[in-house]
């Protein structure tokens, strides 16, 4: 595989899977603009990050299914999307509950992502391609909450929505061009 086919995969892995990994570095400081209460901040994020994994875990699976339907870069690309127009809206959201629907669409959207590339890169590529593709998402644990709590030191949730979900749709579009 091409170096830079390889690295423009890993890129759009890192922000693929960033977009999975970032939200609970900030839950204490979202979620009291969520109406959430000081007292109950514990707990509603238990429940945001069990909607997000149940969410993650049903899209992983729809990862097989939705790839026999239509082409795989025409998938990641609209998942990719989806998740990152989710991601945007989670912006404009200021209600808990409208708040863990929309991150479950986010995650049902972007789980399948990483399984979908893995298979399609293991068809073409050697153990290192794979090996470079597994450090990115890995990579993107670390990534993700260092650009959350950055954007949001500096700013409000709703730009790092905004960031994040530009980043998602900035990729598709490379993806789309057929980086």
């Amino acid at each position: 595989m091409p170096v830079r086919g390889l690295a423009t995969i890993a890129a759009l892995v890192l922000v693929a899977s960033s977009q999975e990994t970032f939200l609970a570095a900030v839950l204490p400081s979202v979620l009291p603009g969520l109406g959430v209460g000081l007292d109950d901040v514990v707990e509603a994020g238990g429940l945001l990050i069990f909607v997000a994994g149940a969410a993650a875990a049903i899209g992983g699976l729809a990862a097989p299914v939705l790839a026999e339907q239509t082409s795989e870069r025409r998938l990641l690309m609209g998942l990719l999307t989806a998740s990152s127009a989710a991601l945007v809206l989670l912006g404009s959201t200021r209600a808990f509950w409208a708040f863990a629907v929309l991150r479950g669409i986010q995650c049902l959207a972007i789980a399948p992502f990483f399984p979908l590339v893995v298979a399609q890169v293991a068809r073409r590529a050697d153990a290192q391609a794979i090996g470079i593709i597994n450090a990115a998402r890995v990579g993107s644990g670390f990534v993700g909450p260092l650009v959350a709590t950055t954007v949001l030191a500096t700013g409000s949730p709703g730009l790092l929505y905004l960031t994040l979900g530009g980043a998602g749709i900035a990729t598709a579009l490379l993806l789309r061009r057929g980086g």
